[in-house]
């Protein structure tokens, strides 16, 4: 009896040996998680203000271009050698930002897939 009462104590404190490792690695995953999910949010926030300055830079550089193309159109009307008439732009880089926006979402991706 007594043998089997030994037998029986060393099974629960083994099975509570295991739970206690087994709560200790939910609780790493949890906080693998949370870790991920933080750095996802900080990528999402980089992304988003480097979409706003490539857009304000986009739209700062157009209006310098169209600005460009009305003065070399009044020098052109003034009869100045060497100036034709304008043409106006439409953003240059917008497509390249998608493309730029597009690989810093494969990257994200991969990294959290580590």
């Amino acid at each position: 009896m007594r043998a089997k009462n030994k037998d029986l104590r060393a099974r629960i404190a083994f099975s509570e040996d295991a739970r206690a490792h087994a709560m200790y690695d939910v609780m790493k995953v949890r906080t693998i998680q949370k870790v991920c999910v933080n750095a996802q949010k900080t990528a999402e926030s980089q992304i988003k203000s480097c979409q706003n300055m490539i857009y304000t830079k986009d739209k700062e550089l157009t209006e310098a271009l169209n600005q460009l193309a009305k003065a070399q159109g009044l020098l052109a009307k003034l009869g100045v050698p060497g100036y034709a008439e304008p043409q106006e732009t439409t953003g240059t880089y917008e497509s390249c930002t998608f493309l730029i926006l597009l690989s810093l979402g494969f990257g994200i991706v991969k990294l959290l897939m580590l």
